[in-house]
């Protein structure tokens, strides 16, 4: 009898659904940090001098969101440094929201607006996400069915094997 090596972890289906929603919300943070950085400074200081400086740190930041998610999207399709850019994204987004939570939305939670609430909601939603897709690496879908929407309700809603 051959030797058996470790059974490989199935494939989780769910992650085309995840890594979209996170697409979806790195894209909005991105473009609104390059279109709005003046107004999102604002939201945040009122020294003159403090929200110029970080209108400009915004603007970079926004930048930086939108190549680093082009660069993650490409690799997650193409399958090529996968598992890399899903490290460096968890590490830059787990950076980033502890540095905004101690930062910004500290000062934020004394007077919370309906709108605050829901960006931190969306935040904290996109950062379970990456840490998921970060535990199951390990289970990608193949390169050919990374965009496959339908490949989970279809694995849901088939008859058993027998």
């Amino acid at each position: 009898m051959p030797p058996q090596g470790p059974k490989a972890a199935p494939v989780d289906w769910f992650f085309p659904y995840r890594s979209l929603f996170i697409a979806i919300l790195g894209f909005a943070s991105g473009l609104s940090l390059i279109i709005a950085p003046e107004t999102l400074a604002l939201e945040f200081f009122t020294d003159p001098a403090t929200v110029n400086r970080y209108t400009g740190v915004f603007y970079v930041r926004g930048w930086w969101t939108l190549g680093l998610g082009l660069f993650a999207l490409y690799a997650y399709t193409r399958g090529k440094g996968d598992v890399l850019a899903l490290v460096m994204i968890g590490a830059i987004v787990v950076n980033n929201f502890l540095l905004d939570f101690f930062s910004f939305y500290l000062l934020r939670f004394q007077s919370p607006t309906p709108e605050f609430s829901l960006v931190f909601a969306c935040r904290a939603l996109g950062l379970a996400c990456v840490v998921i897709n970060l535990m199951r690496c390990n289970r990608l879908p193949p390169v050919g069915e990374r965009w496959n929407f339908r490949a989970a309700i279809e694995r849901e809603s088939a008859p058993p094997r027998i």
